[in-house]
């Protein structure tokens, strides 16, 4: 195939630089952005106040049916009883960070304590919360790997 005149083959050079010069600077910003979402870690302190305050259903008794209740009074409840409150916040944590490992909760009401997630690797962050209910005070302690 032969070019008649430079009209014709500047513009397919033209048009190969064009093309080149959108692919590179496609792959630049695509790149850019994986590196900000992998460097950006994972604040305990602003996750765990969020986690103990969202709603969420129990069963403390089955005569009664479920009711609603903050998390941070759940988890509490589910020390003594199992009535959901840590499945669901290992549900929600697992959904958040999405990996093995990630996390671990520690609930501390008096003597009594138990702790969500395995934990692997070294910690980024950690927060610890004291929360004074009307009836129970406990220690929440959300550590993110």
């Amino acid at each position: 195939m032969a070019l008649k005149g430079d009209k014709g083959f500047t513009a397919m050079v033209d048009a190969i630089f064009f093309i080149i010069l959108i692919t590179v600077a496609f792959s630049v910003l695509l790149s850019m952005s994986e590196q900000s979402e992998r460097a950006d870690p994972q604040d305990a302190g602003e996750i765990l106040p969020m986690l103990l305050e969202t709603d969420i259903e129990v069963e403390i008794d089955p005569e009664c049916g479920p009711v609603t209740v903050k998390m941070c009074d759940g988890l509490v409840y589910d020390i003594y009883t199992d009535c959901g409150a840590g499945r669901a916040a290992a549900m929600i944590l697992d959904s958040h960070f999405m990996r093995e490992g990630a996390y671990t909760l520690g609930v501390r009401q008096g003597d009594n304590s138990y702790t969500l997630g395995t934990g692997t690797g070294i910690p980024v962050s950690s927060c610890t919360l004291s929360v004074a209910g009307d009836f129970f005070s406990a220690v929440y302690v959300l550590t993110v790997y």
